[in-house]
């Protein structure tokens, strides 16, 4: 069985060390959205002022 604290708490197999998952920080989840909004938005705007070419 896994654990997820680091003194290893919760039951494991015997002779297992007890390793994190690897997981991404908050703030790079919370970049990559915001880059994606940015993008959006100026690709909206840009739709919005050639709309005839659209």
């Amino acid at each position: 069985m896994g654990c997820d604290c680091p003194d290893g708490a919760r039951l494991r197999a015997a002779g297992t060390t007890c390793r994190r998952p690897a997981m991404m920080p908050l703030a790079v989840i919370y970049g990559l959205g915001a880059v994606c909004a940015a993008l959006l938005l100026a690709y909206l705007v840009y739709a919005l002022i050639r709309a005839e070419e659209f």
